[in-house]
């Protein structure tokens, strides 16, 4: 077979076999978010060590690093809760946004240390009156209306991010709980096949090149 008619359908079949994603995906429950990345998702952070890590229910000041990722780009006021509120997202330790001036906006950035493919949080409505959440990362943006009961809000990308916006619209303050991202079983490994056509395809390419030198 001449290397021209070989080489070009085999570079067609590797990239066509690479699966895309188009857009954002958005999830409203745990099991659909972790059923999309197929394993169950691990948690980033559950605050649970507000008492013994920033001395209980105190206002926070960012930046602040978490390990994992660093909260950074502070709006306005954010508590670190340990459950001196009724209101807590999941009857534990959680990251409150919003003061008594209600009025005003509050949220952080989360900056993740590796890129994430995916990411989602518990939130609710800790202060009565509904309020919304912001979401954002790049050109991504989800506006969430915060109420009790506990919601889930989760995110699959197009594209690996670096960092993720939560900002508090006026009105009421919002509990943030239980930070995920998916699992080690969930981290995606180029199939070994779509290596080997795409290597035959230039293989295919580079011998057709060298006959022509060759003829020439």
């Amino acid at each position: 077979m001449h290397p021209t008619i070989l080489s070009v359908p085999v570079l067609l079949a590797a990239f066509t076999a690479a699966p895309v994603m188009a857009i954002p995906t958005i999830y409203t429950d745990i099991a659909s978010f972790d059923s999309a990345l197929g394993a169950p998702s691990d948690i980033l952070d559950d605050f649970n060590d507000v008492s013994t890590t920033f001395g209980g229910f105190t206002q926070l000041t960012l930046p602040i690093n978490r390990g994992d990722y660093s909260l950074t780009n502070q709006i306005g006021t954010i508590w670190a809760n340990d459950g001196g509120l009724p209101n807590t997202v999941d009857g534990s330790d959680f990251l409150l946004l919003g003061d008594l001036f209600v009025a005003n906006p509050a949220g952080f950035t989360v900056s993740f240390s590796s890129p994430v493919i995916a990411f989602g949080f518990d939130y609710n409505n800790s202060g009565g009156n509904e309020v919304n959440l912001d979401v954002t990362s790049g050109v991504f943006n989800q506006t969430l209306t915060v109420q009790d009961p506990v919601n889930f809000f989760g995110v699959v990308f197009d594209a690996p991010v670096s960092s993720l916006a939560l900002r508090k619209d006026p009105g009421s303050f919002a509990g943030i709980d239980n930070f995920r991202i998916p699992g080690q079983a969930a981290v995606t490994v180029p199939e070994p096949g779509t290596a080997v056509l795409v290597g035959l395809g230039l293989a295919g390419l580079n011998l057709r090149a060298r006959r022509r030198w060759r003829h020439s």
